[in-house]
């Protein structure tokens, strides 16, 4: 992406970012290292390279903060207004309009299968004997109620040979 299309989606926000003086917006910034600050607040001005917003911290304290477009353009920031993102991704081709956010692809998020029991679950063998004590006791108390507790235990050993 050239520097003068840069240039032109950078004053499609500034413009966009102007009608929205005295609302409030989400302000949503990635700070890397999975750092991610999410703050309500109202936009009080534009200016020709940052706008500034007035965040609610906490407590009634309000703080104000200011942003690049150039952070809205890189993904760094993301403003939203009523659940809805002002900006979406952005178009590398030239001279191509913006991509409304109600058109963004929706990524699928991936699922990652669970481990199997056998390997969340490590005693070593003293921790073994109190749970099987335990569990000993717990059954001998249950079966003047009638109930039965069945355990079974697998031996799965590796031996490590230098």
């Amino acid at each position: 992406m050239d520097l003068q299309h840069q240039a032109k989606i950078v004053d499609g926000i500034r413009e966009k970012m102007q009608g929205k003086i005295n609302e409030r917006i989400f302000v949503k910034v990635d700070l890397g290292r999975s750092r991610i600050h999410e703050n309500v607040g109202t936009l009080v001005q534009t200016h020709q390279s940052v706008f500034i917003v007035e965040l609610e911290q906490g407590r009634g304290r309000i703080s104000k903060q200011s942003f690049q477009y150039a952070d809205i353009l890189t993904g760094k920031v993301e403003i939203y207004q009523n659940n809805k993102a002002m900006f979406g991704p952005f178009n590398i081709v030239p001279d191509a309009p913006l991509v409304e956010p109600s058109k963004q692809p929706r990524k699928k998020k991936r699922l990652r299968p669970s481990k199997p029991i056998e390997q969340r679950i490590r005693l070593n063998s003293s921790q073994v004997a109190m749970l099987v004590e335990r569990i000993k006791a717990e059954s001998e108390a249950n079966k003047k109620d009638g109930k039965e507790i069945v355990l079974e235990l697998s031996k799965n050993f590796t031996d490590k040979k230098d």
